[in-house]
């Protein structure tokens, strides 16, 4: 099985202290699994970590350095991946962002997993699943 884990689901991993550990155990559990995303991710994160670390004056290196511990499968941008990105997002109505991932979870043949409400909504053409637990639970 293969899934697309979109920002909100790993800032989440990453931001609650007390869910990380349990969440990278789960998520190196299954070799049969597939943890896909982009590598706009980092960035996402790093920026997000940014703004809520720095209200804690908490050292983030640390944490955005936890992504790549999660064993995911970063995918490069090419010319031909932004392409089908931009399509998707004006087709749908969502931004670059999100196009980025329901168009991955596409390309890739995997589900997408957000807690993005919006991107629920508005995800077409893609299996989307809300949270991580659901998900890796319809295995």
């Amino acid at each position: 099985m293969r899934f697309v884990l979109d920002t909100s689901v790993i800032f989440k991993i990453l931001h609650e202290e007390e869910s990380t550990e349990e969440t990278i155990e789960l998520l190196s559990l299954d070799k049969d699994i597939d943890f896909i995303t982009s590598d706009l991710a980092v960035y996402e994160c790093g920026n997000a970590l940014l703004q809520v670390m720095k209200r804690k004056d908490q050292d983030i290196s640390i944490l955005l350095g936890e992504i790549f511990s999660l064993e995911l499968d970063l995918k490069h941008n090419t010319k031909e991946l932004c392409s089908k990105i931009l399509e998707n997002a004006k087709q749908h109505g969502i931004t670059y962002y999100d196009a980025t991932y329901s168009t991955i979870s596409e390309e890739e043949d995997a589900v997408l997993v957000t807690e993005d409400q919006e991107l629920i909504k508005k995800a077409k053409g893609v299996p989307v699943r809300k949270a991580l637990e659901m998900a890796i639970g319809k295995t």
